[in-house]
């Protein structure tokens, strides 16, 4: 990677846009979370792609323009995560490039919005029941 900016320690946060094209798409089949920008790229398996990869579907422009986005604290869309509880899979996902900016500048979690989906059934209620299975599956690497 060439002049990559990291910062640690510094206190900044994401400020989430209200987003209301993903908060009232599949409303009864969402949740919002706080997640660590890590966990977020673990869960999307980009620790998992090897540098050559990583640099085709990462825009170092883009990261940097987010990064300066959140330094100066203006509004982002947060991430977002369709997850298959019964499979214990991540379908679907946006995000990539705001979770990689605040990894680097060093956020501790960042916004995200987890639509409940099957491929079998489509989209399903965010019962309680599956709400704590998607938790356990996404923040606890449950992941298959």
């Amino acid at each position: 990677m060439t002049n990559v900016r990291v910062h640690k320690h510094l206190r900044r946060r994401f400020v989430a846009a209200p987003a209301r094209h993903l908060t009232e798409y599949k409303p009864k089949s969402q949740f919002q979370i706080q997640m660590e920008p890590e966990d977020f790229l673990r869960a999307v398996g980009y620790f998992e792609m090897n540098e050559e990869i990583r640099e085709a579907v990462i825009s170092e422009q883009v990261v940097q323009q987010l990064m300066t986005r959140i330094e100066t604290e203006e509004e982002i869309d947060p991430l977002f995560l369709d997850v298959d509880t019964i499979n214990r899979k991540v379908v679907g996902h946006e995000g990539r490039h705001r979770a990689v900016a605040a990894m680097r500048l060093g956020l501790g979690t960042i916004p995200v919005i987890v639509y409940l989906y099957s491929r079998r059934e489509g989209y399903m209620d965010a019962t309680p029941a599956r709400i704590a299975k998607a938790k356990r599956i996404i923040l606890l690497g449950e992941l298959r």
